[in-house]
């Protein structure tokens, strides 16, 4: 009998293991975010800046339009992130909360060389909130 109950305490103990090795996995995954430097990989994402990468002003009538480029996020601790927007000029990125400073280049203007900006010289992201704000390029 001493060996029944040592093969049922063995059993029982792989089982445990084994529930234990996979409740660490999740079919969730993180939100995760494009970095160029600065801010560390598994930072808190508990905020959103979304907006547009626009083109203004040229020929009549002047209207803003979409274009495609990249959008840099600079921190509060000199921290940056950066996404690729395309021909949409839609972004949206988590990043955690602060005043982030944002830019914007495109190959569309300036030949990629020219600094796009917001109309406010700081966005201020919140904890769980969303920002929009938009990023004109003002072409003569």
């Amino acid at each position: 009998m001493r060996h029944a109950s040592g093969v049922k305490f063995a059993a029982l103990a792989l089982t445990l293991l084994a529930l234990l090795g996979f409740a660490g996995c999740s079919s969730q995954k993180s939100p995760t975010f494009h970095i160029t430097s600065g801010i560390p990989t598994n930072a808190p994402v508990t905020g959103i800046v979304q907006g547009r990468l626009l083109a203004v002003g040229g020929p009549a009538p002047g209207k803003p339009r979409p274009i495609a480029g990249t959008v840099l996020f600079d921190g509060p601790d000199g921290s940056r992130a950066q996404t690729e927007v395309d021909a949409t000029g839609r972004f949206a990125i988590g990043l955690a909360p602060g005043t982030y400073t944002l830019s914007g280049t495109s190959p569309s203007y300036g030949s990629g060389k020219s600094i796009c900006r917001t109309l406010e010289a700081h966005v201020v992201l919140t904890s769980n909130g969303t920002t929009t704000a938009n990023i004109y390029c003002q072409e003569p």
